[in-house]
């Protein structure tokens, strides 16, 4: 006789990640269609919603991890409050700061919450922002200022 095979239990940030997937997909699907070489309105929140299925099937794979012991201190706690005050200040500063400042600080502050040492983050942070806004501005001709 083998061991016995345990169900695995359906992970509910696989589910929550699938079902925005699929209703973002969705609605970018019902925007009009225009013509040329610029894509529709829609493009944007079916590609989010692509990525959000993306996201999900792997965590659909793998199953739930087995529970732990664990209990957050203090110390383990600071970088979530650092994100969602880095979050909070992005939005605070949207009508005063440029987009490509806004975003490269928050870029960088982001890559130093994940421990990427200060001369990387500096260079991610204003390459990814850069590479951001030559794509939509330069190529898709949308101002986010």
């Amino acid at each position: 006789m083998g061991c016995p095979v345990k169900k695995r239990p359906i992970d509910p940030v696989a589910c929550g990640f699938a079902a925005i997937g699929v209703t973002l997909a969705y609605a970018g699907w019902q925007f009009p269609r225009l013509g040329g070489v610029v894509p529709g309105p829609g493009f944007f929140p079916m590609v989010c919603g692509l990525a959000m299925l993306a996201f999900a099937l792997p965590l659909f794979i793998a199953g739930r991890p087995r529970p732990v012991q664990w209990v957050a201190t203090q110390q383990q706690a600071r970088p979530l409050i650092a994100l969602i005050l880095a979050l909070t200040l992005y939005l605070l500063l949207w009508h005063w700061v440029p987009f490509l400042i806004r975003t490269a600080l928050l870029a960088i502050v982001l890559l130093r919450l994940a421990s990427v040492g200060w001369r990387r983050a500096i260079f991610a942070g204003c390459l990814t922002t850069l590479a951001l806004w030559a794509g939509f501005f330069l190529g898709l001709h949308v101002n986010f200022d």
